[in-house]
């Protein structure tokens, strides 16, 4: 099965095995990269993109896997702290086993890197979210990639911090990690899924096109009287983009 980016197969009668991942290439401190940031910092990004898909949907990640197209001394290691740094910010971050690869035959001048996590869930506790007619559409964080990520403030974007704030808060139906492909990917997929359409606000602040790069911003679907409470807790940016609402037949 898949939901957005995750894909869920039956590991056995009980328990679904979640797997998620995200990929970066050009950026760090290598002569070919197109962006430069430290090595660190991109293994940080990478580790939280993947992470927060899963946490998403509320399954804990058990398994990381880091398959690195960059030699282990000196670029591996940083990109390495970086993922430590990540998994220090959830509750169970110790708890995630870690297994990796690196390229050590061939002296390469770009960075490149994956990431993929594996959790579980039990079939009979997990519910896909659902998001219905009637629902605002938030976005939270702002929509930003490449040098623009690092030059903006940590309480402008959307960020593990950020999760662990929302997560478990029932006034929220889904929420949702934009990437490259901007809010608006997650809208039409959304659109598709539930059968709805989306009415976007006329004062609607936000570039829906726009690349969120390292899901530096999420869209929330929610009832309209629970705004105010998203804007207390989430303590980052909240923009209301929309409402989606039942698609008419014919």
């Amino acid at each position: 099965m898949k939901y957005r980016d995750l894909t869920l197969t039956s590991w056995d009668e009980e328990t679904y095995l979640v797997v998620s991942c995200d990929s970066s290439g050009g950026i760090g401190d290598k002569k070919g990269d197109f962006v430069p940031v430290s090595p660190r910092i991109l293994g940080f990004h990478t580790a939280q993109v993947a992470l927060l898909e899963m946490l998403c949907i509320g399954v804990s990640p058990l398994l990381l896997c880091n398959t690195l197209s960059v030699e282990m001394h000196p670029t591996g290691e940083e990109i390495l702290k970086g993922i430590h740094d990540a998994l220090s910010l959830l509750e169970n971050g110790d708890q995630v086993e870690i297994t990796g690869s690196t390229e050590e035959n061939i002296a390469v001048s770009q960075t490149a890197m994956g990431i993929t996590v594996m959790g579980k869930a039990l079939k009979k506790d997990f519910q896909f979210p659902e998001t219905f007619a009637g629902d605002q559409a938030v976005v939270i964080g702002k929509p930003l990639m490449g040098e623009r990520v690092l030059e903006a403030k940590r309480a402008e974007l959307f960020n593990l911090e950020t999760l662990k704030r929302l997560l478990g808060k029932d006034y929220i139906h889904e929420l949702i990690p934009a990437g490259s492909q901007g809010i608006i990917q997650e809208i039409r997929l959304l659109e598709e899924r539930e059968g709805l359409v989306f009415l976007e606000e006329e004062s609607n602040p936000v570039d829906l096109y726009a690349s969120s790069g390292p899901a530096t911003s999420a869209l929330i679907t929610l009832e309209g009287s629970a705004v105010e409470k998203l804007r207390e807790d989430a303590r980052v940016p909240v923009y209301v983009v929309g409402k989606f609402m039942k698609k008419e037949r014919g």
